[in-house]
């Protein structure tokens, strides 16, 4: 399987925490994927207005969406690690998973009202946190789905 995770955030650094769940998901023959989406109209609408900015992410975003699409919205549905099991283990069984986190502005409506969300947490997230987070579930999930015992009850 195969998990992308796409997000608007400028190219930054891999932290050792990333690679680390990266290769812990190899283990359980998914290949995690992250893209990080940042170009000049990007930049420029972050300089006008938080509507421009949210049309500018959907722009950017639009040619990687399809039904196997779920964005990260904080008032996206809350769940449980079990949940996301779940969720992973149904798309599992397409082949494909994306994630979308937005830039500083969100999501724009158009994209809200024609894909799942979930949320991570009623938190804000810096984008680093945000990726760990996410790819540590995935992570939890995965061994979950496999009987692993990293996810103790």
């Amino acid at each position: 399987m195969k998990i992308h995770i796409y997000i608007i955030h400028k190219e930054s650094v891999r932290q050792p925490q990333l690679q680390h769940y990266i290769n812990g998901c190899k283990g359980f023959n998914t290949e995690v994927i992250i893209n990080n989406i940042f170009n000049k109209e990007i930049q420029k609408a972050h300089k006008q207005d938080y509507q421009i900015a949210r049309k500018s992410y959907s722009k950017a975003f639009e040619k990687y969406l399809d039904r196997n699409s779920v964005l990260l919205d904080i008032k996206g549905n809350a769940h449980d690690t079990i949940k996301f099991s779940n969720l992973v283990k149904q798309h599992s069984q397409r082949g494909s998973l994306k994630f979308f986190i937005a830039g500083a502005y969100g999501f724009d409506e158009c994209l809200l009202r024609a894909y799942p969300q979930i949320s991570l947490s009623p938190l804000t997230f810096s984008h680093e946190i945000a990726k760990l987070v996410l790819l540590e579930q995935i992570y939890r999930a995965l061994s979950i789905i496999n009987n692993h015992p990293y996810h103790k009850n």
